[in-house]
């Protein structure tokens, strides 16, 4: 056999190898954590009703840990490289559990506990002919913790905050303002509705306050 028949029989195997090399030596890319900053909604709710945490719930998208974008009405996607170091779900479980627990010496009096149930419908970056911002949509409703549940209150709270790049580092800054200003919008919604608690654990206002 010919020196030349040779080597070009060899030469797709040498290739193959060497693309196979190439390829293993490729560093395999980081993934990005990012974490949201509390604010003052940790305070603990002033009430003297009993309140817990119900059920947290959230749109598909918004029960994994990358952060979502939207570039159009109709599609909503994760990022696979920059991810939440837990999903909006469980970061809205934590923080509510905050809020809704006793402070030291505080007193609570014997009315019916309630309650604190929420869904997620927003929790993204929206990016739109370049600008980029933090969406947060939030429904939450108080119900009393024993059958049956009905609901005293429901309220749904929007917050967007602009994000300073289309990037996926700044929407996460803008996304964590947004969840911020929701959660400071429900302690002062929390805290009026619950001050017109009966003793029966009943709204005395609910006419003036419908599900919304």
């Amino acid at each position: 056999m010919s020196m030349t028949l040779r080597w070009r029989r060899l030469w797709p195997v040498l290739f193959a190898a060497a693309w196979a090399g190439c390829a293993l030596s490729q560093p395999v890319p980081a993934i990005s954590h990012y974490v949201i900053p509390g604010g003052a909604s940790e305070t603990p709710v002033g009430a003297v009703v009993p309140l817990q945490v119900g059920q947290i719930d959230a749109l598909p998208p918004f029960q994994q840990t990358g952060i979502a974008y939207q570039l159009s009405p109709y599609r909503l996607d994760n990022y696979r490289l920059h991810q939440w170091v837990a999903s909006p779900a469980w970061m809205l479980r934590e923080r509510l559990q905050e809020m809704t627990v006793a402070q030291p010496g505080q007193q609570l009096d014997n009315r019916p506990a309630l309650e604190l149930d929420a869904r997620i419908f927003a929790f993204q970056q929206m990016i739109d002919t370049g600008a980029s911002a933090g969406r947060v949509e939030i429904r939450f409703c108080l119900r009393p913790a024993a059958p049956p549940a009905v609901p005293l209150w429901c309220r749904t709270i929007r917050e967007q905050a602009p994000a300073s790049a289309a990037t996926p580092g700044a929407a996460a800054e803008a996304i964590g303002t947004a969840f911020n200003l929701t959660l400071v919008q429900l302690r002062k919604d929390l805290e009026q509705e619950l001050s017109t608690i009966s003793a029966d654990g009943h709204s005395v206002v609910a006419f003036r306050h419908p599900l919304r």
